[in-house]
């Protein structure tokens, strides 16, 4: 066992990357503690479900992990949090469970759970779906404000990769739902997916309480069984 693999945080990554990898997930070294990848060259070049390239990778370096989101069959969608809005984005003052929790709403459709969730260390959440048929391209923003959307051509960061000293940690394992038809239908249309913030703005701690509990409650059912790109 190398010195790496004695580490707690370096048998976790290796263990994360090779089981993300078990799922058919292709994924990649990022550099530790960061979102950037780790290897030259084109990421998307890198990315792999090979068990023995992952295990030769993650034996090394505490590399954070890269998810490949296009040959994995994924879209994630990202719920931010307003503290950590980009510089330039849209004012935000509610959070991206209170967006989504608004969207359904507003297309009479239930909060799109239970899926495959990763809570982030900004606060947030990421939901991933199995990706339908047809090209779901990346988005900021597009459904609302705070929901950001990573697919062909994009990446997220996985399970036990470290930012600012905090995890991504697991809220359910389970197999990634589909991706919700109606979902899939305002990120292939050219139109807003929204008329505006009057709906989200009207929701007020409604929204939240509403999108926080539908998360809480996936956290007990999972806990009673066992329990142009931009990284997320």
């Amino acid at each position: 066992m190398s010195r790496f693999e004695e580490q707690p945080s370096g048998r976790a990554l290796l263990r994360s990357a090779l089981a993300l990898a078990a799922r058919g997930w292709h994924v990649f070294p990022c550099i530790p503690g960061g979102k950037k990848p780790a290897l030259r060259g084109n990421w998307q070049d890198h990315a792999t479900a090979d068990p023995d390239l992952v295990r030769a990778w993650w034996a090394r370096t505490a590399y954070n992990i890269g998810i490949s989101c296009g040959p994995s069959g994924l879209v994630v969608i990202d719920l931010d949090t307003p503290h950590t809005a980009q510089t330039g984005d849209p004012p935000a003052t509610q959070p991206g469970t209170d967006a989504l929790a608004a969207l359904c709403d507003q297309h009479g459709q239930p909060y799109p759970l239970p899926t495959y969730a990763i809570d982030t260390p900004s606060g947030g959440c990421h939901l991933y779906y199995a990706a339908p048929d047809g090209r779901i391209r990346n988005s900021a923003g597009r459904l609302r404000p705070l929901i950001d959307v990573r697919a062909s051509g994009g990446y997220v960061i996985g399970k036990d990769s470290r930012v600012g000293g905090r995890a991504y940690t697991a809220r359910d394992e389970r197999t990634p739902a589909p991706l919700p038809a109606w979902l899939a239908g305002l990120l292939r249309n050219d139109l807003p997916a929204t008329t505006g913030q009057s709906a989200l703005i009207h929701r007020g701690a409604h929204g939240s309480a509403y999108a926080m509990a539908a998360l809480r409650e996936e956290t007990c059912l999972v806990a009673s069984a066992r329990q142009p790109w931009r990284a997320c």
